[in-house]
């Protein structure tokens, strides 16, 4: 168990608490109890308030505001990643890799609004609402 500098773990429930605005609690199979599902980038931000080295990137919810992301971030390279509660998003084509503040948009448009579906989202797929761009 990994312990902060204040001495409170990292899965403690005052750190808990803390990110409480940034989480969201889901009880999807009851039998199971309650569990917790992150976004990428909000498990990057805990990742980095205990000192984890993370890629610098930004959350984004329209194509604007993801070219903003790029250009704060500067750099040659960025990943504008599909954020959804779901794995192989990479091979679901929810991860683009591009070359210019421009390639930020487009890639943020195209995916924005849709649907991604992997192996386990079913066939219905999950709607993407954000992005998350990184510097590559």
């Amino acid at each position: 168990m990994t312990v902060n500098s204040g001495g409170s773990s990292l899965f403690s429930p005052q750190c808990l608490l803390e990110f409480a605005g940034t989480v969201r609690l889901l009880n999807p199979q009851p039998t199971q109890g309650p569990s917790m599902n992150l976004h990428e980038y909000q498990s990057k931000k805990i990742f980095a308030a205990y000192g984890i080295p993370v890629p610098a990137g930004e959350p984004a919810s329209t194509p604007k505001e993801a070219m903003a992301v790029a250009g704060r971030l500067g750099g040659p390279v960025w990943v504008v990643k599909a954020q959804v509660h779901a794995g192989g998003r990479g091979k679901a084509g929810g991860v683009k890799i591009v070359k210019s503040a421009a390639e930020v948009g487009t890639a943020a448009a195209h995916l924005l609004g849709q649907r991604l579906v992997t192996p386990q989202t079913g066939a219905g797929g999950l709607p993407i609402h954000q992005v998350y761009v990184e510097s590559g």
